[in-house]
């Protein structure tokens, strides 16, 4: 099985997906098994290394090792049984850089793939919420972001809104979902285009759902600047008219802050993913639900559950995410392979 895993193709991926399934769900009988599963990838491991003379990526695009291993040096099921079983931690953390493809040292806190409780990485949200939105009608999600450009007072919102009005004037037809991450800190922002009542003409309405208790007054004011903006667009107002707010039949922007991390520090991006699925799940059931109804609805309803029952929904949650996000690779790697062949 780890030789046919270790191929590119429809049977490597099946191969693959047998032994990572054994080893996740451990039970009296299979432990053994796991032992000799485990075993066999750290060998695989060490012979990679050694035939490659790189714990990282191989050596160069003409020896032949290279693709016979190359499961080993790139996001892979075999990767994540490899780092589980390896026991020095700097050792994880450079695999953990391979594994997540971590370009903006979104890692860079010394937590590694591994850990159980550290935030999820830009691509995990992604590949996540791409695929639970992949046949949605009713509700778009946008690629995660950082909320400030670098070096400037500018938000990726503003540049996402301005942009897609520009394309569309019609825009947004949808809600959009946007990840947004304030700094260490993810947050949803919703926004549905609704008609004011008083004068027949369209805003935006925004939700802003924070997982912690508070956002901070920079990065709400951050949030309200640009909406006001794309809002007194759609009025047709100018951005520094402060009586915007007369003409505007509810709030244009609400701060749901739900504070649902008192037993889980480092879940905002966990719970950014599990709240944008209830919006986009009861929407494609119901089109006319407000996202504020949802998501109040579903903060309120995990606060009730017992901090065991968290800890157990998030780990739940953790595996399923980790699972899109490993799949993503693996299919796209399957595709690079039979464009080779062809």
């Amino acid at each position: 099985l780890h030789n046919i895993a270790l191929g590119y193709d429809e049977f490597g991926k099946k191969a693959e997906d047998i032994l990572y399934h054994i080893v996740r769900n451990p039970t009296n009988e299979t432990l053994s098994i796991i032992r000799i599963i485990k075993n066999a990838c750290l060998k695989l491991y060490n012979l990679a290394h050694t035939a490659t003379n790189s714990p990282l990526k191989p050596a160069g695009p003409d020896n032949s090792d290279d693709l016979l291993f190359k499961k080993l040096f790139s996001p892979s099921k075999l990767m994540t049984i490899i780092g589980d079983d390896i026991p020095l931690i700097s050792e994880k953390q450079s695999l953990s850089k391979v594994l997540l493809n971590d370009k903006n040292n979104e890692l860079s806190d010394g937590t590694n793939f591994w850990d159980k409780n550290r935030q999820l990485t830009t691509d995990e949200i992604d590949c996540y919420l791409q695929k639970i939105a992949a046949n949605a009608k009713n509700t778009q999600v946008n690629y995660p972001t950082s909320l400030y450009l670098p070096d400037s007072n500018s938000t990726y919102l503003e540049i996402a809104l301005n942009d897609n009005i520009k394309s569309d004037p019609s825009w947004p037809n949808e809600v959009q979902l946007f990840p947004i991450n304030t700094g260490g800190h993810w947050i949803l922002v919703s926004l549905q285009k609704i008609v004011n009542e008083k004068n027949n003409t369209q805003q935006i309405k925004c939700i802003i759902f924070n997982s912690l208790r508070a956002l901070g007054h920079d990065k709400e004011n951050s949030l309200k600047r640009v909406i006001n903006s794309f809002n007194s667009k759609f009025m047709g107002e100018m951005p520094n008219n402060d009586n915007i707010t007369d003409h505007l039949t509810e709030p244009e922007i609400i701060f749901l802050h739900a504070d649902l991390q008192q037993y889980l520090s480092q879940s905002c991006g966990a719970f950014v993913c599990m709240a944008a699925k209830e919006v986009i799940e009861q929407r494609e059931s119901n089109s006319d639900s407000a996202p504020y109804t949802l998501l109040k609805n579903y903060a309120d309803r995990f606060k009730k559950y017992s901090a065991e029952e968290q800890y157990e929904i998030d780990f739940q949650h953790r595996l399923v995410n980790r699972n899109c996000y490993l799949d993503k690779y693996g299919d796209a790697n399957i595709n690079h392979y039979y464009k080779d062949l062809e």
